[in-house]
């Protein structure tokens, strides 16, 4: 039986985190693990304001979050040597 080695190479895989609620970088289990596989990560954040009903954040949290996020897409560049990054993307 032939190596299909010759015609196929296995690439590292891209993993997407969805971060939710839970914005850590440091200790952030999903995030270490999707680094440990070795390809690149793309990490997936969704604002849903008309979803937040009663809990809309008020502007400390707001605050909060762009620099969390801004940090995130910080850390996604380093790590993925990729040249663009953090683009934010509507639908509405």
């Amino acid at each position: 039986m032939r190596s299909l080695s010759r015609w196929f190479t296995l690439q590292p895989m891209t993993t997407i985190v969805w971060f939710r609620q839970d914005l850590r970088l440091a200790d952030n289990p999903a995030l270490a693990a999707a680094a440990l596989a070795g390809g690149p990560v793309i990490p997936v954040y969704i604002l849903a304001p008309d979803e937040e009903g009663a809990w809309a954040p008020g502007g400390a949290s707001r605050w909060w979050l762009h620099y969390s996020l801004a940090r995130l897409a910080e850390v996604a560049t380093e790590k993925n040597h990729a040249a663009e990054t953090g683009r934010v993307i509507t639908n509405e």
